[in-house]
């Protein structure tokens, strides 16, 4: 292992009468963390840990008045080799320069847990700790921290964990990205082209004349739709006539009234293309609509429905590994499962799809809502019947 050395040096011109003297008076030990367990991995949040131990006669970490200037720079240097000493075995073990870093110090004296755990805009790697000056805000919160008057020492009991957390993967050429802004979101979604009219409720007509343009070996109309789609609101005439042309006369719906599954049926009628609806409305995005695998399409569309609004899903994988934060993430068309690739033991990572028989379209699937399933979507259909239904009063038991 290689030994970081302290920026400042000292050495002992005497040997001391006892431990606690020496504890006191002699803090500079040339402190290096050995690792007590580690590195290990957790999938799920991308991230490594370690957990170092420290070996070493007991050295006392705060400072006092009648401290001298040398002994307080010989404090902060030691806790700079120890932390830089921790950090430096992270990288040897594989964590990346890149990697964000969470350290936590448990010492003698301490009454709470030290922890440096930056989040967010905050969030600082571990290249950026081993630079130069990198780790003086570690340092500064630990002296805020230990200026309670009380000792806290450095000794066999001292545990350092570290933990690094891997950025996300790259998909594709692009870099998937998170944010809570649902406008922020279309606007710098790779996976997603955002239908722009606000002025009625065919949104769902441009999104499958786009989407037909996509399917095209020639992108060309496709480009140029995209490209009349980048201002505030769809100016395309030729999109919009197309648009309109299948909602009035195709459907059969006025511009203002929403498509719903039963004109997903006619379209399917009309087109050999399977369409698919990915709703993330709720707290749990999902899918809630499905064209028929009896079908058999070879081409397949897919929307992405907010609300009442539904988008173009230029790239369904895309979308569904962004949403998932994993770059295994996969969509099979062919049974309309999302798998994850590296989690394919079992099957030697081949996906085997399911073989169950969807004849009756499975109608209760249309519609969901929290828990609950319907075959009607409750807001922008209509139910099966409007008749009221009574209780029936159950025949009295025959006494005895």
């Amino acid at each position: 292992m290689e030994v970081i050395q302290p920026r400042t040096r000292f050495t002992l011109t005497a040997e001391p009468r006892d431990v606690v003297s020496f504890r006191h008076h002699f803090p500079h030990q040339h402190f290096q963390p050995h690792v007590a367990q580690g590195p290990t991995f957790n999938p799920n949040f991308r991230n490594r840990a370690w957990t170092f131990n420290v070996e070493g006669v007991d050295m006392r970490l705060t400072s006092h008045r009648d401290d001298p200037p040398s002994v307080k720079k010989a404090v902060v240097s030691e806790l700079e080799s120890l932390f830089l000493g921790a950090l430096n075995q992270c990288v040897r073990d594989g964590a990346s320069e890149n990697d964000l870093v969470h350290i936590y110090l448990d010492c003698s004296g301490l009454e709470y847990r030290f922890q440096f755990n930056p989040s967010g805009p905050h969030a600082v790697t571990l290249g950026t700790l081993l630079g130069d000056n990198g780790l003086h805000t570690v340092l500064e919160m630990f002296a805020q921290l230990i200026q309670s008057g009380k000792d806290v020492f450095i000794d066999q009991h001292t545990k350092l964990k570290v933990y690094t957390f891997a950025p996300p993967e790259p998909v594709g050429v692009h870099t998937r990205f998170f944010t809570a802004d649902m406008s922020t979101f279309l606007k710098s979604s790779k996976s997603v082209v955002e239908i722009k009219n606000d002025k009625n409720n065919m949104c769902f007509s441009f999104a499958y004349v786009l989407g037909l343009a996509h399917l095209k070996e020639d992108q060309s109309f496709y480009t140029k739709l995209r490209k009349n789609n980048s201002g505030k609101a769809t100016n395309s005439s030729q999109w919009t006539q197309l648009a309109v042309g299948l909602h009035t006369d195709i459907l059969s719906l006025d511009v203002q009234s929403m498509v719903t599954w039963r004109e997903f049926r006619l379209l399917e009628q009309y087109q050999p293309v399977g369409i698919h609806i990915y709703d993330i409305s709720g707290v749990k995005p999902h899918f809630t609509y499905h064209t028929s695998r009896t079908r058999g399409f070879n081409k397949h569309l897919y929307f992405l429905q907010i609300g009442h609004h539904v988008h173009y899903i230029s790239n369904i994988t895309g979308l569904l590994r962004n949403f998932s934060r994993n770059g295994g993430t996969e969509f099979c068309e062919l049974c309309h499962t999302i798998y994850n690739r590296n989690r394919l033991v079992s099957s030697d990572g081949v996906h085997v799809c399911d073989d169950e028989n969807d004849d009756d379209a499975i109608d209760k699937q249309l519609c969901t809502i929290g828990s609950r399933t319907f075959q009607y979507f409750p807001k922008i259909g209509l139910p099966p019947s409007t008749a009221p239904q009574f209780l029936e009063q159950t025949p009295p038991k025959d006494r005895c």
